[in-house]
């Protein structure tokens, strides 16, 4: 263990495991937080077992400006810093026997957001040689343990929690009988509890009194906040179908300091636990103190179904408060949070997904849905530049019919974007994200394939030089691949003599062309 009280920013140490006389990325400690009561920063580390005995390095730097990363043991830092070396024996451990016990998990933080890491590290067992770990993990309280690859150490971080999660440990001498910690839960908070926080500097004239959106109807004239940050999470939500738009209406407080307002509003359609530019309306720009501001707030088709957040702030009409402020510190107004359900249009078709592919001389572009009903209908359009879009083709949706194609025989030279246009038999409309195929124009494509029918060896031959990503693949009729190989030569060939008489299907695909031939292997 390894115990620091810092009078830094950062702190971060390096031991030379391998006698080097270097201190490498590979033996830097990662360094806990310091105990908020008692300032000192305990770590407990685990010395590999590949370690060389004796006298070697220790180094320890503080800094007071900047983080240090695993390459910075020699790093200069122009800032205030302070690096202290000492020289530290690894000895030989003693041999473990039988079965080790009294490990305990103790992890850095029991609850983290989205994105947050977090270490998982074991005390207690017996520190000797041939201790082996292994950590498994299960969905909270399923108890279905899986081991995690690789997680063969006593400490072991998560980088990105992909749910509430348990965790534990099996101890072992030299893999034998393993003695199973008590599993310990890591809770993943809801995202929308994990929005970076603000601040406003208030300012009569520039208060929020009222929100309405949905069934949210909340007068905060009596109860507004009095002093930094003036930022409040309301547990307040509504409903919102995406599709559709939503009316927001923002009242402004009475003419204090400041006699209007400027107010924004971001919801986080795409559930990533932030609020970018794309998710912001502006209410108004100069909403006089006293009165109401009301817009439609439009909820995309493509918005991410379930909980999330939608931030309201406003400022004096001088603060900037526009599309990148939703995390900017004011020196006005105050910023109010409520969460939103978002919900899938029942009306609307559920594209699940959608590509294009060149062809040679045409585009292909297929999709599949989740649902459709009676009356439903498809609109394929084209574009040259992706912004633009002219209609090409129009289909129904077939209530028994998952999957579709459409073959464009004459697309533009170079690239043809493509969107569906889905509508419902209500009118309701829903479009896809863009495709793009690209009809290389330099030169003819010209796929040849000898000799066919074939014995041993089969040749194919590309007029065009391939990209390094291209490859072949032989597939039999039912659709089962045989071989994969790369084909980012011009001329490559496939060994068939393990390959049972018959026909099969070769296909070339090199980026958005594609090409295929049947073979017969005789």
């Amino acid at each position: 263990t390894l115990a620091l009280t810092p009078d830094f920013f950062s702190t971060m140490a390096w031991i030379d495991y391998d006698h080097s006389g270097t201190f490498d990325s590979l033996e830097m400690l990662y360094l806990n937080l310091p105990d908020p009561n008692t300032g000192i920063t305990n770590t407990t580390f685990y010395v590999p077992a590949s370690a060389l005995t004796g006298l070697t390095g220790l180094r320890v730097r503080a800094g007071d400006a900047w983080l240090y990363e695993s390459s910075g043991s020699c790093i200069y830092d122009e800032y205030g810093y302070e690096t202290e070396d000492y020289v530290v024996e690894i000895v030989a451990g003693t041999a473990c026997s039988g079965t080790p016990s009294g490990a305990i998990i103790v992890p850095t933080f029991d609850s983290v957001c989205i994105g947050q890491p977090v270490s998982l590290n074991l005390s207690g067992y017996p520190y000797q040689q041939n201790i082996t770990f292994q950590w498994q993990q299960s969905p909270a309280g399923q108890s279905l343990w899986a081991d995690i690859p690789g997680a063969t150490n006593p400490g072991y971080t998560v980088f990105s929690l992909p749910d509430t999660m348990d965790y534990r440990t099996l101890v072992s001498c030299n893999g034998t009988a393993a003695d199973t910690t008590d599993s310990v839960t890591v809770l993943l908070h809801s995202m929308y509890y994990c929005y970076q926080n603000v601040t406003n500097a208030g300012g009569g004239g520039s208060f929020i009194d009222n929100v309405s959106f949905g069934s949210i109807s909340n007068n905060t004239a009596a109860s507004n906040p009095v002093a930094y940050p003036f930022h409040t999470f309301y547990q307040q939500s509504t409903n919102a179908v995406t599709g559709t738009t939503v009316p927001l209406s923002v009242t402004i407080g009475p003419p204090g300091m400041f006699t209007a307002a400027k107010v924004s509003v971001w919801i986080d359609f795409n559930r990533d636990g932030n609020f970018t530019t794309d998710e912001w309306q502006q209410v108004g720009t100069s909403i006089t103190s006293g009165t109401t501001a009301t817009i439609n707030v439009t909820i995309p088709v493509t918005a991410v179904t379930g909980l999330t957040g939608m931030r309201i702030r406003s400022s004096s009409t001088s603060q900037q408060n526009a599309a990148a402020d939703a995390f900017f510190s004011f020196n006005s107004g105050e910023t109010e949070d409520y969460m939103v359900n978002i919900t899938q249009n029942p009306l609307l078709i559920k594209l699940l997904d959608i590509a294009a592919i060149n062809t040679g001389s045409s585009n292909r572009i297929s999709w599949s849905i989740h649902n459709a009903a009676a009356g439903d209908r498809f609109e394929l359009e084209r574009s040259r530049d992706g912004k633009g879009f002219s209609k090409l083709a129009e289909m129904p949706a077939i209530e028994s019919t998952k999957n579709y194609s459409f073959i464009d025989a004459s697309p533009f030279s170079g690239i043809s974007y493509y969107r569906l246009r889905m509508i419902s038999a209500a009118g309701e409309v829903n479009y896809s994200k863009l495709v793009s195929a690209n009809m290389r124009t330099q030169a003819i494509r010209r796929i040849d394939v000898f000799p066919n029918p074939a014995r041993d060896i089969l040749t194919i031959q590309s007029s065009i030089m391939p990209d390094p990503q291209a490859f072949i693949e032989l597939v039999d009729l039912t659709g089962r691949t045989l071989r994969q190989i790369s084909a980012s030569k011009s001329t490559t060939s496939i060994d068939l003599n393990a390959v049972a008489p018959g026909i099969y299907m070769l296909r070339f695909t090199d980026g958005d062309y594609e090409a295929v031939v049947k073979v017969v292997k005789e």
